[in-house]
This record gives C-alpha cells, structure tokens and sequence, in this order.
C-alpha cells in the first residue's frame, strides 16, 4: 500500500521549470518599533529559504528597514520571535540553523538605505561604483527564477518605504519591462504581505510575472497575535499561516519517509528531492489560506505566465537549483541620475486578467479590468543616457570615450607644463 501510495503521487507530480539559478530579494520597509511584525515576516520567508530551500546568503538580499534585534525596547536582545519569546527560549529568527551549517542573518540593506532606488539597483543590477558584493544579485539572467518578497505598509496600488517614498503599481510595471529588456529573470513570483496588498498586480502584464497579496483592494492585512513579553504584535496572519502550512507538510513528509522502506526512498527521491517539490504555489498561497484565518482574501494573478500556479511546484521559487552568485547575469553601473531610472516616456493600455481568489469556502473568478502606464522606451535605443534598454551611457569601450580620455590626458599634460613657464 505505502508503494502505491508513493507510485500514485510521483504520477501526479509536479512539473518544475528548466531554470539552472535561484534568486530572492526580501524586504521589510517599515522603520520603528511597533512594526516588529514586518521584520518577523521577512525574516520567516528567510528562514524557508536558508533551511528548506538551501539557498545561500550569496544567492539572497535581504533589506530590514529597522535594526528590531538591537533596538533597545527590545527586551531579548539580538531576537525576533516570529511565534511566542518563551523567555528568550523561542524560535529566535534572527539566529538560522540550516542542515548543513549553522549561522546568523546576513542583512545586506538596513535602516535608512532600505529605500525604492536601492530596491531598484538591486533587481536591475545597475549599483553605484564600489559597491559590495554581497549587496547584489549578479546572478540574475535568462535562466534565473527570482522570489520577491515585500511586506510593510500599503495602499490601493501603492506599496511604501518607511513612510517617506512611495513605489506603485506602475514602478513595478515599468521595472519588470526593464528587466525583461536585461534579460535578469526566467519567472519572477512577487508575495506582498500588507494592506490592499493585491492591487499592486492591477498594473503588472509582464510574460511570466505572477503576483500573490495578502489582501485584496479595500481590505486589510492583518496581525496574527501579541507576545505578552515581548509587548506587540510579532507576526502577520498571512506570513503566519505560511509557514505553519510549510511546517504541517514537512511534518509530514518526513513521517512517510521515515516509514519507507531503502529501495522505496530512493524511488520517491527521484520525483521528489524536497517537500517543496510536492507543493504548488496555489495550493501553498491560496488553498491552505481561508477569509476566517486571515480576515482577507488572497489574490493570485498568473495570466501572463506560461505554466499554471496550481502546475508549478513552490521549489521552483523556494529551493535553490544551479549555480552560485557571480556566475550569470549582466551587472551595469548606473551612470545616469536616478531621477531618469525608468525612463520618461508612459503610455496608456489596457490588460484584463483572470485573479484567483480565496474566501471562505469557495475560490471565485474575478475577471478585472485595469488600465495602467508603461515606460514606452526603446529597448535597442543605447544612445548616452537613456536607461530604457541595454544602452546606458558611455562605455569605456566606446571610440567616443577613448577621445575624451585621450583629449582630456593631453590637456593635464598642457596644464602641468604651463606653471614651468
């Protein structure tokens, strides 16, 4: 019985995608200490991530708006608590434990540089000159399928950095566009953890972009529960429910592996290699969730991508495949003031999509109509300046950039003999 048991779900297994990388981009926006809870979210995503998915810090950037492990009301001093501090005896997040090694948080973005232009250089690998590596994501290419994960405060299609800068549907359109153009994804899966979470897909109509909120337009995302010890909210409901499901599963699997046999293993191992091999995004996202455990409904828009969420195994986002940082993707410096970082011109068209919805007890189709904007730049257009394709200003390998470096040398030269006279 148990081999047809695992007979009948290796026929039924999940088709994962041909991409050779991983990447993740997580960022927790909200500055202060009554948002505990965001950084508790990103960080349970980097948890899955670490001991889970496998994935290394280099193949990671994590952005924490505010330092909670050091703040001084913080009463358990270098923690978070994503469950209950139990004394300072609970799951401390901010401490990752993989198979393979332990080890702390690697926060690549803190405090005041957590900010949209950094988010931006990040996902279009175009960084300042002297830059660190490990502040980067060089890896992106063609054959990279990238997560990101943003929790924090949001809006009807807005999402906000520490309540000083916005970045909208229509910056994520256009960002996406760019990095389509760059060729710095395979697929991309965006989970948004706020308020009207969901109404940032409206403007998102790029191939193989799929988008999941925690909430739809007019609906809150809300916390999960308080600490006494701590004093405030340490989790929010959908992040919660998350990775209680991921635990539930792993729990699981390992009690049906364990009652297999030597031969059987090595059969179910040639289908499945991780948990996350045997859970698909829809069933991860939006069938475990339920309106009664979240107070909201979860959206999920995958129109514009080739494979179904309900066909595509969560390891494809959530466990690590291929090469290390450094190994693909084409890393630009940005030259030109960010001001122009997307582009200038927009123009006006109209996507319709089909958004799978969670309620209580039944999944809805909600056929949308939005009208968005798009950057409506050329991508083959490398003239000095323009940041809309591959071009990006002057290259050093560039006649025109030779001449100026020869012209400019003579006139140091010139310089330097006129104070002998």
């Amino acid at each position: 019985l148990i081999l047809l048991f695992v007979l009948g779900n290796t026929a039924e297994a999940l088709t994962p995608s041909n991409h050779t990388s991983n990447a993740a981009i997580i960022v927790s926006s909200s500055r202060y200490w009554h948002n505990y809870r965001h950084a508790s979210n990103a960080l349970s995503i980097y948890k899955v991530l670490k001991s889970m998915g496998g994935f290394s810090d280099d193949n990671i950037v994590l952005m924490l708006a505010d330092d909670i492990p050091y703040n001084a009301r913080n009463p358990f001093k270098n923690t978070i608590y994503g469950s209950y501090a139990q004394g300072g005896k609970g799951d401390n997040l901010f401490q990752v434990d993989d198979d393979k090694k332990g080890g702390g948080v690697e926060v690549d973005y803190r405090g005041t540089d957590v900010t949209i232009d950094a988010f931006r250089r990040v996902l279009l690998g175009r960084h300042l000159p002297g830059e660190s590596s490990s502040r980067k994501l060089d890896i992106l290419s063609p054959n990279t399928n990238l997560l990101i994960f943003m929790t924090g405060h949001g809006g009807d299609q807005f999402f906000k950095f520490q309540d000083g800068e916005e970045i909208t549907t229509h910056d994520l359109q256009s960002l996406f566009y760019h990095m389509k153009k760059l060729r710095r994804f395979q697929e991309a899966l965006v989970i948004m953890d706020t308020c009207q979470a969901f109404s940032m897909a409206d403007g998102i109509d790029i191939e193989n972009v799929r988008v999941v909120g925690s909430s739809l337009k007019g609906e809150n995302s809300y916390s999960h529960h308080n600490d006494a010890e701590i004093g405030l909210s340490v989790i929010d409901r959908f992040t919660h429910n998350f990775m209680e499901y991921l635990d539930k599963r792993k729990r699981q699997w390992d009690a049906k592996r364990a009652s297999l046999s030597s031969k059987q293993k090595k059969r179910e191992t040639k289908y499945h290699q991780n948990v996350l091999d045997t859970i698909s995004i829809k069933e991860a996202v939006v069938d475990s969730m339920s309106r009664s455990n979240l107070g909201s409904n979860v959206g999920l828009k995958d129109n514009n991508c080739i494979r179904s969420s309900k066909d595509v195994p969560l390891s494809d986002f959530f466990a690590m495949k291929g090469t290390s940082r450094g190994k693909g993707g084409d890393s630009l410096d940005l030259l030109t003031d960010k001001s122009n970082f997307l582009g200038l011109e927009a123009r006006q068209v109209t996507s319709s999509f089909s958004s799978q919805v969670c309620g209580s007890d039944k999944k809805e189709q909600l056929q949308t109509s939005v009208t968005m904007t798009r950057n409506n730049v050329d991508a083959d257009d490398n003239q000095g300046g323009n940041v809309g394709g591959d071009g990006i200003g002057m290259k050093p390998s560039d006649p025109i950039f030779l001449l100026y470096l020869v012209v400019l040398g003579i006139l140091v030269i010139s310089s330097s003999k006129m104070k002998y006279i």
